[in-house]
């Protein structure tokens, strides 16, 4: 199965200034990085299930992330020449319906996690907890909870995760404190009757509502529990909580709904395929920030491909150390490899000799027992790792 599982994915980067000779530097609002100040580029990849890159695209920087899949899907095509009938999972973002007709119209299967705002259609089926079942081979974590409707013409698994909910209940609650805060100072300056808002003048109720708008819209998680009310004749706002709704849409905190055109799949055998695209989210967090791929200091365009090819290339070179690690039985990421083994350090050692003479050593210091382990499961001999060793003749007396 594994070599039909396709983990895809788009993400954006910002150019280090501006950049007018690429013409697919485009501004865009949806920059991952909130940089909507600096033009962006596109990439989207595609991972197989062992979390090794398959293909990648640039795209120019406006493009959003539901109209990438049919280019990606045509580059698969092309690229991996395996006659089986792929199946791609995909975050609910890019899965349009059309996006998803589009797959199964090119004999391409699919999972995707339902939209968060969609979950409340299912809210009577996540209420009937006792047909839920528990995904096996969780011992050591909290557990998840799954159970299988059916759609319209596709599965629908429901899923219910401790951790989530414990994520998500964070969430709302530091939103809420947030969305509460700034109401309060909003209700201060009316109280102190700030100049800006001219309550007095016959646009006072005008510039209240528009702040109070642009409160609710950025804090959306948390508004849409609340009623806000301004007295104008009284300049007094007030606010109330519905209680009823706050108290529905927190009982569906820690749940999520994932869908597949994989009628033949296990529950348990469906949802490990889903936790896969958490590897695209490692990838894109490491291509970013270790190696390199953002931001873009070059402008042309063949330059920037050339950045964005060797980043993914260095990737793949990463993940293969954990794959080789993993096959060895060392579950470890490139993190923790790296913070293990960057203790290990090579020592010069300085010796001057009475005949004027200088033997420069340079030799690795000893392993501990985890750098051991490391480098025997990547078959690296430490008792054959290099010396090194300059010598340094003096020179004739009265010479510079």
């Amino acid at each position: 199965m594994g070599n039909t599982i396709f983990l895809y994915d788009l993400t954006n980067s910002y150019f280090e200034g501006g950049c007018t000779e690429n013409p697919k530097a485009k501004r865009s609002a949806n920059s991952k990085e909130k940089r909507t100040d600096c033009p962006l580029l596109s990439v989207g990849l595609v991972l197989n299930a062992e979390g090794f890159p398959v293909v990648h695209k640039v795209f120019p920087g406006n493009t959003s992330d539901s109209k990438t899949i049919l280019d990606i899907v045509s580059s698969l095509q092309r690229e991996t020449g395996d006659t089986r009938r792929p199946t791609v999972v995909l975050d609910g973002g890019i899965a349009t319906q059309a996006n998803l007709k589009t797959l199964l119209e090119n004999n391409y299967d699919y999972v995707v996690n339902g939209k968060r705002t969609t979950r409340q259609n299912f809210a009577e089926d996540f209420k009937r907890r006792e047909a839920f079942q528990t995904v096996k081979g969780r011992d050591d974590k909290k557990p998840v909870f799954v159970k299988r409707i059916w759609g319209e013409g596709e599965v629908v698994l429901l899923c219910r995760s401790e951790d989530r909910k414990a994520k998500e209940d964070a969430i709302v609650s530091k939103t809420e404190e947030r969305y509460l805060e700034a109401l309060r100072k909003l209700a201060g300056r009316i109280e102190k009757k700030d100049g800006k808002l001219h309550l007095d003048s016959s646009g006072g109720r005008a510039n209240v509502d528009r702040c109070i708008g642009k409160i609710a819209s950025r804090y959306t998680r948390a508004s849409k529990f609340y009623t806000v009310r301004y007295n104008e004749d009284q300049q007094l706002l007030s606010w109330t909580r519905d209680e009823d709704k706050y108290q529905e849409d927190a009982s569906l905190h820690g749940c999520y709904h994932l869908r597949t055109s994989r009628k033949d799949l296990s529950n348990d055998e469906i949802w490990l395929i889903y936790i896969m695209l958490t590897r695209v989210e490692t990838a894109f967090h490491l291509l970013k920030g270790e190696l390199g791929l953002r931001p873009f200091y070059h402008w042309k365009e063949d330059r920037c491909d050339a950045h964005i090819w060797i980043t993914v290339l260095a990737y793949h070179l990463l993940r293969w150390i954990e794959y080789s690690l993993k096959l060895a039985g060392v579950d470890c990421t490139y993190q923790e490899v790296r913070r293990l083994l960057q203790t290990h350090c090579y020592t010069t050692i300085n010796l001057p000799c009475r005949n004027g003479r200088k033997y420069h050593v340079r030799r690795p210091g000893k392993p501990d027992e985890r750098q051991k382990m490391i480098y025997s499961a990547l078959g690296i001999d430490v008792s054959a790792l290099p010396v090194r060793k300059v010598v340094v003749e003096s020179s004739p007396a009265g010479e510079a």
